[in-house]
């Protein structure tokens, strides 16, 4: 019983692992081609959703706050995930248009 109770403990943080590893683009288990495309395309939506959220915050906010600063720096870290993803923002793109 012990046993068990440690191999299910074991699969429930690898699995924990690799879904915060998969959210963030990296996929460290080996799937199937469609599955990665399908994530991708997960992430890829998930990030200009916020992207363009982002951007309408940072557009009513002043632009010398500790708010619009944080905000910016996320900003950037968007920019590089949809540009690994190869989406060209330059048509969202509303802080830097």
């Amino acid at each position: 019983a012990i046993v068990i109770i440690v191999i299910a403990y074991y699969y429930i943080n690898s699995t924990k692992e690799v879904y915060t590893s998969q959210y963030e683009g990296n996929i460290l288990e080996e799937t199937n081609e469609e599955e990665n495309i399908l994530r991708k395309e997960e992430l890829m939506k998930i990030s200009v959703e916020e992207f363009s959220r982002l951007q309408d915050w940072m557009i009513l906010t002043p632009k010398d706050s500790e708010v619009y600063i944080s905000m910016k720096k996320r900003y950037d870290e968007l920019k590089v995930i949809l540009a690994s993803l190869n989406v060209n923002i330059t048509g969202i793109d509303k802080i830097n248009a």
